[in-house]
């Protein structure tokens, strides 16, 4: 894309794609062909070991083009994931994680999250989980939603976490309520 914007542009000069893991614990299970995968920490050494080439753009030219980029600039939305790559929702799993030991199925509890595996305890565990929602599902939830996605029998529970989490709220009733992520 950003190429193509160049060559619209009548700007020639090489563009070097990769791909930039933020997080270390990332597994790569199956690298792309066209990029390489790097960690983030790696970046500088990944600039020095590409191959110097004439210049190809004076230093005003350069000045002029990064005005030209911030203007055109355009947020890259993605979400939600599961739309854009053409994944079926109902494959994934459900229910909160533990944020201590990774298991799934953590129990609501009065005050809380209680997780099966390690006992682990945490207020504020479906946050993450409502997040997920938002980035791989759909851009809005309702209270039936949430309760199959955080695994919960009580819709009153699930309206109590969804109001306590500050998402902009559309519709009239119980039936047409939604929460949107303010992004």
């Amino acid at each position: 894309m950003f190429e193509e914007w160049l060559r619209l542009r009548g700007v020639k000069i090489p563009i070097f794609g990769v791909i930039v893991l933020t997080n270390s614990k990332v597994m790569v299970v199956e690298s792309p062909v066209k990029y390489p995968v790097i960690l983030h920490s790696t970046i500088p050494v990944f600039l020095k070991n590409i191959a110097r080439q004439k210049v190809h753009i004076e230093v005003g030219e350069l000045q002029a083009l990064a005005e030209k980029i911030k203007e055109n600039h355009q947020p890259f939305f993605p979400y939600p994931m599961c739309e854009r790559w053409g994944i079926d929702p109902n494959d994934l799993l459900t229910g909160v994680f533990c944020g201590k030991c990774g298991a799934r199925g953590m129990i609501k509890r009065k005050n809380g999250w209680n997780c099966v595996c390690c006992s682990y305890f945490d207020r504020s565990a479906h946050i993450n989980a409502i997040r997920e929602w938002f980035v791989l599902i759909g851009k809005s939830i309702n209270n039936r939603q949430c309760r199959y996605f955080l695994k919960l029998e009580s819709p009153y529970v699930a309206s109590r976490i969804l109001r306590s989490m500050n998402l902009d709220r559309e519709g009239t009733s119980n039936n047409t309520l939604v929460y949107k992520w303010k992004w």
